[in-house]
């Protein structure tokens, strides 16, 4: 197992990232994929195409932690796809792709740059809300999952907006209450979802990433400049780094900034002010 794993990260790879085996199993069964041995992580890989899976668990937190050591310890990853349940209101077992990421908790937001690809625009999008605990109070436009901003907050670290999706799976809605969830439902809601999950693989698997870690040392770059500017806490870097990141994956450049900035915010202020006034849309199915 060890030598085959060492093999595939060796050439370019996707990453599904699922948190509970009732998510897992239909990734399994249709990749027939094998369990690998390592130390820390749950991490399976598929026998005829490269494809790797990462069961994380629960919860924003183990999404984070697991997602994080995965990129360290496979750097060829190129994409990742998390997959999973939500509910909300759409109709029970719809296929849904994240066209946003928030965190209840925090705010912070991440805004996957879809590739022009019929697997991505031919599927319905959705914001996918991230909570610390189950919600049954529904919001239009809006599925509620526990593991997305987990996965993102990690990986915006290591890969560009562009390189990291997001598909769920309604679970429960108001005529399917969240009690009625258990593993067999799971495994099922799943398994009818893997024609949409599938070809999305496929499309990342067959796209042209940038090598993310020049745009990874840009953006640390104007983090130092920041902090020069004025002074920013953990937070204020964090949600800065999310505009810069967001601002070269739209804009394909680095964005400009004042000579003078009175503080962390007012600077936030003028990168979304940049941001706004991109010529992008959105292309929501």
């Amino acid at each position: 197992m060890n030598q085959t794993i060492s093999k595939i990260t060796h050439q370019p790879v996707v990453c599904a990232i699922t948190a509970m085996p009732a998510e897992t199993r239909a990734l399994l069964d249709t990749y027939k994929m094998a369990q690998c041995a390592t130390r820390h992580l749950r991490v399976w890989q598929a026998k005829t195409c490269n494809l790797m899976l990462i069961e994380t668990g629960m919860g924003k937190l183990n999404a984070a932690a697991h997602t994080a050591a995965a990129l360290q310890a496979y750097p060829n990853i190129v994409a990742i796809l998390n997959i999973g349940i939500a509910g909300g209101p759409y109709p029970y077992g719809q296929s849904l792709l994240a066209q946003r990421v928030t965190d209840r908790a925090t705010g912070a937001q991440w805004y996957p740059h879809l590739p022009n690809a019929q697997s991505f625009t031919t599927l319905p999008s959705t914001v996918v809300e991230s909570l610390d605990r189950p919600d049954v109070h529904y919001k239009e436009g809006v599925v509620f999952d526990m593991e997305a901003a987990g996965v993102f907050s990690a990986a915006s670290h290591y890969l560009s907006t562009s390189q990291v999706h997001c598909v769920k799976v309604v679970s429960d809605n108001a005529d399917h209450p969240i009690d009625t969830i258990n593993k067999a439902t799971v495994s099922k809601l799943m398994l009818s979802a893997m024609p949409s999950i599938s070809l999305l693989i496929e499309t990342l698997q067959n796209t042209q990433f940038t090598p993310p870690n020049n745009q990874h040392e840009t953006i640390s770059s104007l983090l130092d400049a920041a902090n020069t500017l004025a002074h920013h806490t953990v937070n204020d870097t964090h949600l800065l780094r999310e505009l810069i990141n967001r601002y070269i994956n739209i804009a394909n450049t680095t964005p400009t900034w004042p000579e003078q900035i009175a503080s962390a915010s007012q600077l936030r202020k003028h990168m979304q002010q940049q941001l706004d006034e991109l010529p992008f849309v959105y292309r929501a199915s």
